[in-house]
């Protein structure tokens, strides 16, 4: 079983989503044969056009000698860190980098938040029961 995804790629053709990929650490290579981990059929894509690759912290993306180039914000690129919302072209097809570390991170927190939440539910509900309790033995020695 894998964790969560350090990334994702949606893969978009005349702005038509036509596939999504995750990215775990490690190199993703991108291109046009089956051998692929992304394959983008095209005659404009290289047989291995580029890669990403990733570790905890960041994605590099990298091309792999291509015909055609890859570019991002329509600079060519040999090798380019990535940031959330990137658009990546190659050839006619689009592919948009999204960054999950961030959401990993945020559920992590929130997940942390909640059990801080549920402590002090608890707290609040032992300062109930303790004033409940006082309010009897004070009825009691009455």
């Amino acid at each position: 079983m894998r964790g969560a995804p350090l990334a994702r790629l949606e893969v978009l053709h005349r702005d038509q989503l036509v596939g999504e990929f995750r990215i775990d650490t490690g190199r993703t290579i991108i291109g046009r044969t089956p051998d692929n981990d992304v394959q983008i059929q095209s005659r404009f894509v290289s047989r291995h056009h580029a890669q990403v690759v990733s570790d905890q912290q960041q994605s590099v993306l990298e091309d792999l000698n291509s015909t055609n180039g890859v570019f991002i914000r329509a600079q060519r690129v040999k090798q380019q860190a990535l940031a959330d919302g990137d658009i990546i072209q190659i050839g006619e097809h689009k592919l948009l980098y999204r960054d999950m570390r961030g959401a990993i991170a945020h559920q992590l927190a929130t997940d942390d938040d909640d059990d801080e939440d549920d402590d002090l539910d608890d707290d609040a509900d032992s300062e109930e029961a303790d004033d409940e309790l006082d309010e009897a033995i004070g009825e009691k020695e009455r």
